[in-house]
């Protein structure tokens, strides 16, 4: 990213003292694209912090938030950015309907910059796509965990004048910048400063919105405010925000050797890096073998598939007890981002016998991306599945069914999209999902749902004693399609009708 080389001397031992020391290289974390959750801070260094996932498919809107146990204050913090994020958005937008060019999207993933016993930091990063071109905003918050408290970027200042004094100090080195826009740089004001972090010397590192202050081209800017200027500016909170950002540093939060930073690139509708596949990938000793797909014949058999996406999440064990229950295989359609924190439950689907498949990384949009981008997004949550079950997924499911021709031969394995459609999503209704579930079912039936919502896996087990009681087998989506002999690159929406 253009900006990203400090300008300071200085680094820091503590939150209150600062010595000479060569310049610290901006940790580039602050970045959400496909591969990179280790490259900021693992959702393991919080015990009880999960990432949750919801989405108002009809307008390609998809978030993602971190909730904390006993802290529901963190979430409300980042859903109420969240929501006015999609109060402007949809303000601009009606429903996506299918007309064949390229629609909007909001995509907006968490990460963590910082994690103490104290301290929380949350970036949210906000990726907007208008049809033509896209732009990413970003907004982080501090949480302090002994006051149950989420505060923004500008309450970090003492007051108002060190504000003013910070805002002074990006212009200064905006202004540096060959790429910035003289004038908007100019005119900065309090309403830019969202988003501040930390390197592991203590310099702020300013992150300004997409085309805010520099054209798209050099991709979003980030500029760092020396640690001697910054730290007499800072509060209390401030300063403990500071300290909070030097740990996440230097206690093993860098980006990982299979992490190469890159120049921005919006064709890619990527940022600020890109992952390489790992050389060799090990299976854990537990890791079960992918499910066959012959022990059914759906030729023969009445079999449907219930296929559930964008988790794994909070609900999924409960969904695996409920589908165990019933000797029910399922296919799980999962998003790589997920795949760290949730790794048992992963291991979990593959052991009973239900198959994984690959819904991106991100859940971005795949026909808006370039090829780069569009396989950046599949092979990283291929990498992350392999690296947990020790084999990749040979199914892609892409978010919101949205694909073509370029996305299917890209996708190098059969494209499953859906024939039932409970709208789960939307109705947010144990019922709903029931009814249309068993309403629309049909042998040969591909059912989508999502393990993210509570109200659907509530909904499971009336779906599969209704279901049970009228014969239905639910197998994977390999095995409904086996007779189909399915092939890559090629789009399938449900398998055969029994002969009976």
């Amino acid at each position: 990213m253009t900006g990203c080389t400090p300008a300071s001397t200085s680094s820091s031992t503590s939150s209150g003292s600062i010595v000479e020391s060569a310049a610290v290289t901006t940790p580039v974390p602050i970045s959400t694209e496909p591969g990179q959750d280790q490259a900021t801070i693992s959702t393991d260094a919080v015990p009880g912090l999960n990432p949750e996932s919801a989405s108002q498919a009809d307008l390609h809107i998809f978030y993602r938030w971190f909730s904390l146990a006993g802290h529901s204050e963190l979430g409300d913090a980042q859903k109420a950015v969240i929501q006015q994020w999609i109060d402007d958005y949809t303000n601009d937008h009606e429903p996506v309907f299918d007309s064949g060019v390229a629609k909007p999207e909001l995509n907006i993933q968490p990460v963590l910059t910082a994690a103490t016993q104290d301290v929380i930091g949350v970036r949210l990063e906000s990726y907007e796509f208008l049809g033509a071109s896209g732009a990413t905003s970003f907004q982080t918050l501090w949480y302090f965990l002994k006051d149950h408290k989420a505060l923004t970027t500008r309450d970090l200042f003492k007051d108002d004048e060190a504000r003013e004094r910070m805002i002074e100090l990006a212009k200064t080195e905006l202004l540096k910048d060959p790429d910035a826009f003289t004038e908007e740089a100019e005119q900065i004001d309090g309403t830019y400063l969202k988003s501040l972090n930390f390197d592991s010397a203590g310099n702020g590192l300013v992150e300004f919105d997409e085309y805010a202050v520099a054209p798209g081209a050099a991709g979003p800017q980030v500029i760092t405010i020396p640690a001697k200027d910054l730290l007499p500016l800072l509060n209390k909170q401030g300063e403990a925000a500071r300290e909070a950002g030097m740990s996440a540093q230097t206690n093993g939060a860098t980006v990982p050797s299979n992490v190469q930073t890159t120049a921005a690139n919006p064709s890619t509708g990527a940022s600020s890096a890109q992952t390489t596949a790992p050389s060799t990938i090990t299976a854990p000793p537990t890791a079960p073998a992918a499910p066959s797909s012959n022990s059914v014949d759906c030729a023969v058999t009445k079999c449907i598939a219930l296929t559930f996406d964008d988790g794994p999440g909070p609900y999924t064990q409960r969904l695996l007890d409920t589908l165990e229950q019933y000797n029910a295989k399922a296919t799980f359609f999962v998003v790589g981002a997920n795949v760290g924190r949730y790794k048992e439950t992963l291991m979990r689907e593959a052991a009973n016998g239900h198959e994984i498949g690959n819904h991106t990384w991100s859940h971005r949009s795949l026909p808006t991306l370039s090829d780069e981008g569009v396989s950046q997004e599949l092979e990283s949550t291929s990498d992350a599945i392999a690296n947990v079950l020790g084999y990749a997924p040979n199914l892609v499911r892409p978010p919101y069914g949205a694909t073509n021709s370029r996305v299917n031969q890209l996708a190098h394995n059969p494209v499953i999209l859906w024939d039932v459609d409970t709208v789960d999503w939307k109705s947010l209704s144990s019922d709903a999902v029931v009814k249309e579930a068993t309403a629309s079912a049909h042998p040969g039936a591909i059912v989508l749902m999502h393990d993210i919502h509570s109200s659907t896996v509530d909904a499971v087990p009336e779906i599969l004693k209704r279901l049970s009681a009228e014969g239905y087998q639910f197998v994977t989506v390999s095995q409904l399609l086996s007779s189909k002999s399915p092939a890559a690159g090629v789009v399938y929406s449900s398998g055969p009708a029994s002969a009976k």
